[in-house]
């Protein structure tokens, strides 16, 4: 597997690694999905950078992001956040942005740091 999935307090952290399958990509969406944790999910970073080889083409990108319709019903907050640095990555995880099938408003960025700066501007106010 090359997926490390962790909680936060607030949202899920993805990490894809190596070369990632479309295996990994089902995976991380069940566990995430199907987690008593999910509902109350404010954002969900999905770091693609140290992803070296990835066998995924868009038509099973476009499977998952129709499943995360279903899903977008039981937590309308939940953001999702792509970090990427290839284009190739980056054009797959923009299939979360097409119309047809944009469960989940989404942003794209280039650093794990960014994306955790956009992220931190999104949590409630305590």
């Amino acid at each position: 597997m090359a997926l490390e999935i962790i909680w936060e307090p607030y949202g899920v952290y993805r990490r894809f690694y190596g070369a990632v399958t479309r295996h990994d990509l089902v995976r991380s969406v069940a566990e995430v999905h199907t987690s008593p944790q999910f509902d109350t999910l404010y954002y969900s970073i999905n770091d693609l950078s140290s992803v070296t080889e990835i066998a995924i083409n868009a038509s099973a990108v476009e499977g998952v992001a129709t499943q995360a319709l279903g899903a977008a019903l039981s937590n309308n907050r939940l953001i999702m956040v792509f970090v990427a640095h290839s284009e190739k990555l980056l054009s797959l995880a923009k299939i979360f942005s097409n119309p047809m099938y944009q469960s989940f408003p989404a942003q794209y960025f280039s650093t794990l740091e960014e994306a955790r700066a956009f992220v931190s501007t999104r949590l409630p106010k305590t």
